[in-house]
């Protein structure tokens, strides 16, 4: 089975970075098509991620934070990726003029620091 889901996101640095939060209304429909089902509490499994129509293998995370505290609240789950990886490169290459706006406010806020 080969279905194709569209997630949203906003290009932001962490997206172009480092990882993206998948939503939580999504997690049931990714659970099905995850090779050993739902992503447990705390789990991380390295998935293929398809992207400006090339794979990439990213990691799937389930947030590790403490139940115990937050009674209730669903697990968050996260895209994560290196900053060098195929994944943020490909990311960086086609939104290449937000990640060069982005680069400047980080600059002027530690100049303005």
């Amino acid at each position: 089975m080969r279905d194709n889901y569209v997630l949203t996101k906003e290009v932001d640095w962490s997206f172009l970075n480092q990882g993206f939060a998948i939503p939580t209304i999504m997690q049931d429909v990714i659970s099905l098509y995850l090779k050993d089902g739902e992503l447990h509490h705390g789990e991380k499994r390295n998935i293929t991620l398809i992207f400006n129509n090339e794979s990439h293998v990213v990691t799937i995370a389930s947030v590790d934070f403490d139940k115990s505290k937050y009674q209730g609240h669903k697990d968050i789950w996260r895209i994560l990726y290196t900053t060098n990886g195929t994944f943020a490169k490909t990311a960086r290459e086609i939104f290449h003029k937000s990640f060069k706006f982005l680069c400047e406010l980080r600059k002027d806020r530690k100049d303005n620091r």
